[in-house]
């Protein structure tokens, strides 16, 4: 029924979100065995290497796997504006400077 896992259109906002993150320059680590954690901000730099290659790596894919770079298919773009807690609007952050993505 609805509400239960995640639809095209969220999966795809989804996965835009995970390789964002994984492109920023800045990201929060947390450590710490307590519920809470100690949540510390760094440059993305400041990882060992192994790491800044998964994440480089991890958004190739991600923008490969799930045509990250150009406008998504029919079915994932009528996912989309079906979608109630998507902003679909013009100058909206999943449509904003993707003119062809908009229409």
């Amino acid at each position: 029924g609805y509400g239960e896992g995640l639809d095209l259109g969220l999966a795809h906002v989804t996965v835009e979100a995970m390789c964002n993150e994984a492109k920023a320059d800045r990201l929060e680590i947390v450590s710490g065995t307590d519920k809470e954690g100690t949540w510390e901000e760094i440059n993305a730099s400041a990882l060992p290497e192994a790491f800044r290659t998964f994440r480089k790596v991890f958004s190739k894919q991600l923008t490969k796997r799930f045509v990250l770079d150009s406008t998504p298919d029919e079915h994932t773009l009528l996912a989309l504006k079906c979608h109630p807690a998507i902003n679909t609007e013009i100058d909206g952050p999943q449509l904003c400077g993707k003119q062809a993505k908009a229409e």
